[in-house]
Formats: structure tokens, C-alpha cells, sequence
């Protein structure tokens, strides 16, 4: 390809900008990226999906994010919306949800995180984190006790396996559970968090007698539980990540997840959860080349 017909194929996608900009009232530019005619891969059904995530996006997030990166405060306000849109149901597998493929989901994350970056991370740690989990390694009483409630927002959960002095090295992680009468106890730390300060927790510790990890499912108005938000981030900056500490809190037995075995576990779901970070990465640099255009559309200097 060269570069007289990328300048071209640049000047006419500028053009095509200016004409969808002028008679439309949406704001943004349903095809500003697609130089590789993308949506050409994609089934009808996911080309809805994407339109329908963008719609939600621009309408639901976008007007109100800003005031949120400022002060650095959680978006209260996306929940309702996302309830009502059902769109995290559509991800879980059937019978509690539809069991939409993993390009479709990669779909979703892209579109959302052309619009916000935090408002995403909130989806993949509550859906591709904390309700993955539970799919793959909980009972099948967990799942009915927690998935839906989890895919309907009722509640809120994080996903606590990095430490205060144990970040990419996870498998040595420190924190321990200790087997009691009627369960566990929990001690140790948690850092860097997301969703840590909300209702549930999935924790990732190690048992003091086999020394081997496992998953256990914390309620976080529990006796001994200790969350903080950590201020002055650069990034990220509307997803509230915490630092959480444990003083022996007591951990139901049936709060144990019990599938989740050893470290491998932690380890199947941070590969299923890493294949979708470049989907969000595609959405922000789209989000950027669509804002660039829409920008470059619209200036005006030295009376041109």
C-alpha cells in the first residue's frame, strides 16, 4: 500500500466524518475506524451486539464520566443502566445466562472501553473475574446463590489475589486460611483491588496445613475485614482499587469454592481474563482515533 492512496483513503475517511457529523444528532462516528472493513468478519449478531454496546456507551456513560476521572469516585449512576440492559447476563453460560462467544464479549469490552476505561475494568472484574470463578470452580449451590444476583448487579464483587508485597509473583502469595470448626480463617493482605470496598470478595489464600491455594468467597461486612481506597491514582482513576486486610475473619464452609484446588486455578482464569485485555486496548485507541477525526472535522485556525 502506498502512500498516496493511504493519504487518500485518509482524506475521503475525513470527508466521510464530515457527513455523518453534519446530519446526525448521535455525536459520534459509527465508522471512523474501519479501514479493514472489520464488521465484514462479524455475524449480523455480533454487529448488533457492537452497535448496541456503542449506543449504550455514548448514551449512559459518556455525558457524565468526566465529573467521575476528576474526583476519582466510582459511577454510582452506570449501575441501573447496566441492570436494565442485561447485558452481563448474556455472557454467563446457560442456565443462568446466554452464553454469548468470546468474540462477542471481546466485542463488548472494546466499545465500552472506546468510551471509558474504568466503566470497562468494572465489567471485566465483576464478569470476567469474580462471576468466572464461580462459574468454573464453584458448587452448583454457589452458582445459584450468587450468579444471578452477580449478573444483576445486586451485588458487587471483587477479585483479591495481588498483595501488599506480593504483585506479579502471585503463586507465593502470603495470605492464609486456617481450617476451624464450621470453616476457615482468614489472615493477611490484599492491594490494588478493584471492587474491593463493595459486597463480596473472592480471595485467593493459602491453607497453613496442605499449603496449597485456594479460592473462598469473603463477605465484606464481615468481623475483621478492612478496606481502603487507595487515593491519588493516575489511572483508572473511577474504579475504586483498595487495600485490604484481613484479621482473622471467619470464612463459611460453604464459602469455600470447591474446585479451585491449587494456583493453576487463579492461573485458568487470569489467561481466560488477559485474552480480552488487547479487545480493551483496540477500544481506546478507537475511542482516540474517532475523537481525533471528530475533532479534526470540526477546528477551526486562522479562519480555515
Amino acid at each position: 500500500i502506498n502512500a498516496e492512496y493511504m493519504g487518500s483513503v485518509q482524506m475521503n475517511r475525513i470527508a466521510l466524518v464530515q457527513n455523518q457529523l453534519g446530519g446526525s444528532k448521535k455525536g459520534y462516528v459509527d465508522s471512523a475506524y474501519d479501514f479493514l472493513s472489520f464488521d465484514d468478519l462479524l455475524t449480523p449478531e455480533q454487529i448488533a451486539l457492537r452497535k448496541a454496546v456503542r449506543e449504550f456507551a455514548e448514551r449512559e456513560v459518556a455525558p457524565r464520566i468526566n465529573e467521575y476521572i476528576e474526583k476519582a469516585a466510582f459511577p454510582e449512576f452506570i449501575i441501573s443502566p447496566l441492570r436494565e440492559s442485561g447485558l452481563l447476563k448474556e455472557f454467563l453460560q446457560k442456565p443462568y445466562g446466554e452464553g454469548m462467544d468470546d468474540v462477542s464479549l471481546g466485542l463488548m469490552m472494546m466499545e465500552l472501553a472506546r468510551v471509558d476505561g474504568s466503566v470497562l475494568t468494572f465489567v471485566v472484574v465483576q464478569l470476567g473475574l469474580v462471576i468466572h470463578t464461580i462459574e468454573l470452580f464453584g458448587s452448583d449451590e454457589q452458582k445459584r446463590r450468587y450468579l444471578p444476583k452477580l449478573a444483576n448487579l445486586d451485588i458487587i464483587g471483587g477479585w483479591g489475589l495481588t498483595e501488599i508485597k506480593i504483585g506479579s509473583d502471585a503463586k507465593n502469595l502470603t495470605t492464609t486460611v486456617t481450617k476451624v470448626p464450621g470453616g476457615y480463617r482468614l489472615n493477611g493482605d490484599k492491594r490494588w483491588i478493584g471492587n474491593g470496598n463493595r459486597d463480596i470478595l473472592v480471595v485467593w489464600a493459602r491453607e497453613t496445613e496442605s499449603k496449597k491455594v485456594g479460592a473462598y468467597i469473603v463477605n465484606m461486612k464481615s468481623e475483621g475485614v478492612t478496606s481502603t481506597v487507595i487515593k491519588h491514582k493516575l489511572a483508572i482513576r473511577s474504579v475504586e482499587n483498595c487495600e485490604i486486610r484481613f484479621n482473622n475473619v471467619f470464612i463459611p464452609e460453604e464459602d469455600k469454592l470447591p474446585k479451585a484446588t491449587d494456583f493453576n486455578a487463579a492461573s485458568q482464569v487470569l489467561r481466560h481474563s488477559r485474552a480480552f485485555v488487547p479487545w480493551a486496548a483496540l477500544g481506546l485507541c478507537i475511542g482516540a482515533y474517532d475523537n481525533a477525526i471528530k475533532y479534526l472535522s470540526e477546528r477551526k485556525q486562522f479562519g480555515v
